[in-house]
């Protein structure tokens, strides 16, 4: 004799059950995402790269690197750990021109994120890493450039950083502010992450410190 399954609490209580567990692997991908990867960077080879985050002398997309003499747009998302901050001279159509320089390293990678002293990009990063502790710059920091348009209607490129948990830093900031001072606790902050005493009290200045603060 055939008989007819009828539904019933059981069947109701496993169902929602199973749609738990699968919201709550949805959730557990989303905030893998979200935090620091299992490999860090976003090139295969071991070597030190060059990214520009000047969108007006790429292609207009992003960040890029040069790959014979073409821009070439890479990932808008970086993890790595922040290694330094510099502001070398360098030569530009016949002229001296200071450059903001961010060091980052992934795992088989050093990154070398390059920008004008005055762009969007470097005084976000500068100022999100002044406002950063030491303690979270010993693990990965995610950058994430993107482009925004300013009030002129000209397009640029900035960045937000996070912590290796997720949480974004604090990057706002104004053209008035003591950029001097700002540079130099964000170096203090860095150097404080890796265990180097802050110039200030050092009796002779760091090899990586050659490129001071031109605020």
């Amino acid at each position: 004799m055939h008989t007819t399954h009828t539904p019933n609490a059981l069947d109701s209580t496993a169902l929602l059950a199973s749609i738990a567990a699968s919201l709550e692997a949805i959730a557990q991908g989303l905030q893998a995402q979200a935090t620091a990867p299992h490999e860090l960077g976003f090139i295969e080879e071991a070597r030190t790269e060059y990214i520009y985050c000047n969108i007006t002398k790429g292609n207009g997309e992003g960040w890029y690197r040069l790959v014979d003499s073409q821009a070439q747009t890479l990932p808008a998302t970086f993890w790595g750990h922040v290694h330094d901050i510099s502001f070398p001279t360098k030569q530009r159509r016949g002229q001296d021109v200071v450059k903001f320089n961010l060091h980052m390293k992934g795992d088989r990678q050093a990154v070398v994120f390059e920008s004008g002293i005055d762009a969007f990009f470097a005084r976000a990063v500068m100022v999100a890493l002044s406002r950063c502790s030491p303690a979270a710059l010993k693990q990965p920091i995610k950058i994430f450039s993107y482009i925004t348009e300013l009030q002129t209607g000209d397009k640029t490129l900035s960045a937000a950083l996070y912590t290796a948990d997720g949480t974004k830093l604090d990057a706002s900031w104004k053209a008035s502010f003591d950029w001097g001072a700002i540079a130099r606790r964000a170096k203090d902050t860095i150097y404080q992450a890796r265990g180097i005493e802050p110039k200030a009290n050092q009796e002779e200045p760091s090899p990586e410190e050659e490129d001071d603060p031109p605020f």
